[in-house]
């Protein structure tokens, strides 16, 4: 979950990103170093995370423009950001995880909305 996010943040800061971020950027500064995830992260694993990421966008864009009131319905959505990124067009948008990653969730979203007010 946390690696996932690691990369769709650090895709933000190459000089031609694959898509626009700015929201796991913010909760991974939010979010304590993990030396065991860092001892395993590199370039490819980036790499690899954001061609994942950007292909799920794909995936999931293609069902929202041809429905029209497109469910989403994420699985196991760890600390995903594909809605900030693709839902604007979804009639409902349901994030699913364990209660321990949905906490989590939670404490970022408020921390953002006390950042923003």
């Amino acid at each position: 979950m946390l690696l996932t996010l690691k990369g769709r943040a650090d895709e933000q800061y190459r000089l031609v990103p694959l898509f626009s971020g700015p929201l796991a950027v913010e909760w991974s500064k939010s979010l304590p170093r993990d030396e065991e995830l860092e001892a395993i992260y590199n370039w490819d694993v980036q790499n690899f995370l954001a061609m994942r990421a950007y292909y799920h966008d794909r995936v999931a864009s293609a069902h929202i423009a041809s429905h029209r009131q497109p469910v989403v319905v994420e699985l196991g959505a760890g600390m995903s950001t594909h809605f900030h990124r693709i839902g604007s067009k979804v009639s409902r948008w349901f994030d699913l995880d364990l209660p321990v990653v949905t906490d989590l969730r939670r404490q970022l979203d408020s921390l953002r909305q006390n950042n923003i007010n």
